[in-house]
């Protein structure tokens, strides 16, 4: 495979990967989005551009890779700039959407598991009905529990919060699935 070749995929998947890191800081922010953009442009596409230039064996090719090169500094400011802008005060998307969208349709949710749990009380002392008012009350706590581990790493889009995330919603979907489980038993 030529040089040329080489040096032109490794410029290219590093521009892919710059761009998926700012998508990623834009709409969730954290601070290792732009470290991930800036490695993108230092460890992969600049290198690359060099050695292309490096490799240039005629006038055309130069000035083919000069205007690359003035085209990704362009991008690269371009860049900057939205990043420079994203997640200030007002311009954080992700986060507009789990308080616009997510967290009444979450207090809709912790509204119904409340009435199901007071129904349940009302119901009788068995223990069909501690076991279904128990599948309930730990429903509620992962619930809420989930919805403020979501919050915290759309704050921090850290990979620690994530995993704690995904442990939480799978918890979560356990807990539904026992509670359709038991259905049969439930007040009407």
């Amino acid at each position: 495979v030529a040089p040329t070749l080489l040096h032109s995929l490794a410029a290219a998947e590093g521009v892919e990967l710059s761009l998926s890191a700012l998508r990623t800081y834009v709409a969730f922010g954290g601070d290792s989005f732009r470290t991930q953009r800036m490695l993108a442009w230092n460890d992969q596409i600049r290198p690359a551009v060099n050695r292309l230039q490096a490799s240039a064996n005629d006038l055309a090719s130069e000035l083919k890779i000069t205007s690359l090169k003035e085209s990704l500094e362009d991008l690269y400011e371009l860049q900057w700039r939205i990043e420079e802008v994203a997640n200030t005060p007002g311009d954080s998307p992700a986060q507009t959407v789990f308080a616009e969208s997510i967290l009444p349709i979450s207090a809709e949710i912790e509204r119904a598991i409340n009435a199901l749990i007071d129904d349940e009380r009302g119901s009788g002392e068995n223990l069909e009905r501690k076991f279904i008012l128990g599948i309930l009350s730990d429903l509620r706590f992962t619930f809420s529990l989930t919805e403020k581990v979501l919050s915290l790493y759309l704050s921090t889009s850290s990979d620690s919060d994530l995993q704690s995330l995904n442990r939480n919603l799978d918890s979560t979907r356990t807990l539904v699935s026992n509670l359709e489980a038991a259905t049969s038993i439930l007040s009407k």
